[in-house]
């Protein structure tokens, strides 16, 4: 399902112009372009919207400061509408902008991870000698991830790959079978192959015993009733 976040992300303009990531990070080519179409519908609504908003508070603003001055002359709605157009351009071009700007960002981060996930070095884990001390700025990311996992797909991989190699979070494979798994199901689910994401879940669950890896397919089947497609 496409969420209304992801939608309103996909401005067009980014999407036709810049187009700086995969199509892959947004379920392909189809759906990416649902998204731009979608997305500039919602500009144009936005756009007319405000302008209806911004017309009638300046005509009100207007109108009141010339009764203040006694003058009780009709307000110049041609006038009115000139100022509401130039405001209404102003608010979108920022808005735009910063639309444009969260897409950007947000599109680099999904895509650095979506190629990782095709990346077979993705397997490779420090021994437990040489895992690297947690630092307070990954146990912070960590942290965030935790709370946003649930419900993205790249963060869930992402801290699977933490807690592989026991950044930010205790090295531990049980968690890193876990969250690996629950972000291929939806990938798996759109038929994309990702060597890399599929290595590393593999390989963490071989370092688990028959009983920890029952233990997380069945977290795992819990997480799949709470949340269907």
């Amino acid at each position: 399902m496409v969420s209304p976040r992801r939608v309103f992300r996909a401005f067009p303009l980014a999407i036709f112009l810049l187009f700086p990531t995969s199509a892959e990070a947004h379920g392909g080519i189809e759906t990416l372009f649902f998204m731009g179409v979608v997305a500039l519908l919602a500009v144009i609504a936005a756009s007319i919207l405000s302008f209806i908003v911004f017309f009638f508070g300046i005509y009100f603003i207007r109108r009141r400061r010339r009764r203040k001055k006694g003058d009780n002359s009709s307000v110049g709605k041609v006038s009115t509408v000139f100022y509401a157009l130039i405001v209404t351009i102003v608010f979108m071009v920022f808005s735009v902008r910063w639309l444009v700007g969260n897409y950007m960002e947000d599109s680099r981060a999904e895509s650095g991870v979506l190629r990782l996930m095709h990346d077979p070095r993705v397997t490779e884990v420090p021994p437990p000698g040489q895992v690297v001390p947690i630092r307070p700025e990954d146990a912070a990311k960590a942290k965030r991830l935790l709370k946003s996992a649930e419900k993205n797909r790249y963060d869930r991989f992402t801290l699977g790959i933490m807690y592989r190699r026991g950044e930010g979070v205790p090295q531990d494979f049980a968690e890193a079978y876990y969250w690996l798994s629950l972000s291929l199901l939806q990938f798996q689910a759109d038929h994309m192959y990702l060597p890399g994401a599929e290595g590393a879940r593999d390989d963490s669950k071989r370092r688990l015993t028959p009983e920890q890896v029952a233990a997380v397919d069945d977290r795992v089947m819990e997480w799949q009733k709470a949340n269907p497609p």
